[in-house]
This record gives structure tokens, C-alpha cells and sequence, in this order.
């Protein structure tokens, strides 16, 4: 679980902060996805550790912290979405396979 606690640790980091929408989006595109990366490409990743790196980023996005708990506006799946409707984040199971397929 080394992995999730490098995400939340970076999350944890900035949660506090005042950041607008752009810049929550510029995080996790940027620093958050790009954690696990290096891991992905060398292992299948479990559906749990994944499902934990999602959950985390979805708290962080609706500005939940472990005091509050905000409404999830959109789900993990439209957030994943292109840009046109959602926010183009990366679906991680989705580049675990691909970064795995590029090895063979």
C-alpha cells in the first residue's frame, strides 16, 4: 500500500489549500495519475489498489476532507470520460493494461 500512500500524502498536502477548479484538475492529471506509473508498467495493479487510488481522488476532487464529507457531483466514470463531457482524467485499470501490453 505504499502507492496509495504516496497519493494521499500528496493530496493530503494540497487539500488544504484554496485551489480553484483548474488547478484541483492540473494535480491530479499531473501528480496524482503519475504516481503509480512506473509500477503500472512493470504489474498488474489489483482492482482494490486502484479502486483506493480512485476513491481518494474523487474526495479530493468533490473537496471532502476527514472532517466533511461533500456530495460526489459526477461519477468516476464520467470524470474519466474526454474532455468534451467530463475531465479526461486517466482511467488507471485502462492504462495498467496498455502500459502492460507495451512490454509485449
Amino acid at each position: 500500500m505504499d502507492i496509495v500512500d504516496k497519493v494521499w500524502g500528496r493530496i493530503k498536502g494540497w487539500g488544504e489549500k484554496l485551489l480553484s477548479i483548474g488547478g484541483k484538475e492540473i494535480l491530479i492529471e499531473a501528480v496524482v495519475q503519475s504516481i503509480p506509473t512506473y509500477a503500472m508498467s512493470l504489474f498488474r495493479l489489483p482492482k482494490s489498489l486502484i479502486t483506493d487510488i480512485q476513491r481518494l481522488t474523487t474526495r479530493f476532487w468533490s473537496g471532502s476532507n476527514s472532517n466533511s464529507q461533500k456530495i460526489h457531483w459526477s461519477t468516476w466514470s464520467r470524470l474519466c470520460s474526454p474532455k468534451r463531457g467530463g475531465l479526461r482524467f486517466g482511467d488507471l485499470e485502462t492504462l495498467n493494461r496498455s502500459l502492460l501490453a507495451k512490454q509485449c
